[in-house]
């Protein structure tokens, strides 16, 4: 199984036939995407459209997408006012896709702790969090940390964090960079899963996506599970 998730920096209508030929997979987890309903271009409309999807967002412009050509299903699930999650199964195992927004990751430790009963270690947390432990004092104990204690419990973890050994915090290789300024990258987007499932973790490249977003597109690969 193949997962991108990407924060587009907006305008995915102009930007997903890239991502789709430059990253083929699975599942696409989609930031900043604007709701595919308000999409004018019948063109752009029908293929976006054609796929299994959901959209959530308060703006019309900017929301958080799940598209998939595969079978999945899209779970209803009290959000109890949190932005922005899509829970959602393939057969029998759980995902959930994310979007962090302010206070981040706070909002993500409440919500999972509403929801731990449905996590285990076939679970898969994916999407663009907002968030590094660097900024734990921010937060005070609805930290990342935190959420790393909790997930930890369940034998979930970051794919990026254990396929590469780097300690969190000390990430040598952004996922964001703050006003597409190569001086200012900061490891922000996320794939949490059972280690034993892990099977490859790549962050595109700025020299290839910068100049779409300042977000760079994460591909997670699971083991058959």
């Amino acid at each position: 199984m193949k997962i991108v998730s990407w924060n587009c920096n907006g305008a995915f209508r102009k930007k997903y036939s890239i991502l789709f030929e430059k990253i083929p997979a699975d599942i696409y987890v989609i930031q900043e995407c604007e709701n595919p309903e308000k999409i004018s271009n019948n063109k752009d409309k029908e293929f976006l459209t054609s796929f299994n999807y959901r959209w959530i967002g308060e703006n019309k412009n900017k929301g958080l997408a799940v598209f998939s050509k595969i079978s999945i299903d899209f779970e209803e699930q009290n959000s109890y006012y949190l932005r922005y999650f899509i829970p959602f199964k393939v057969n029998t195992k759980r995902y959930y896709a994310i979007w962090a927004m302010n206070p981040y990751i706070e909002e993500m430790v409440v919500y999972f702790s509403i929801y731990k009963h449905l996590l285990n270690e076939k679970s898969i947390i994916i999407g663009d969090f907002n968030s590094n432990v660097i900024w734990d004092t921010k937060h005070n104990i609805r930290n990342h940390t935190t959420f790393n204690t909790m997930l930890k419990k369940v034998n979930l973890e970051s794919a990026f964090h254990v396929l590469n050994k780097i300690a969190y915090g000390k990430e040598n290789t952004p996922t964001l960079y703050m006003y597409r300024n190569l001086e200012k990258g900061y490891y922000i987007d996320y794939a949490y899963s059972s280690p034993k499932y892990m099977k490859t973790f790549i962050i595109g490249s700025p020299d290839e996506w910068l100049t779409y977003s300042d977000h760079m597109p994460i591909l997670f690969e699971t083991i058959s599970r």
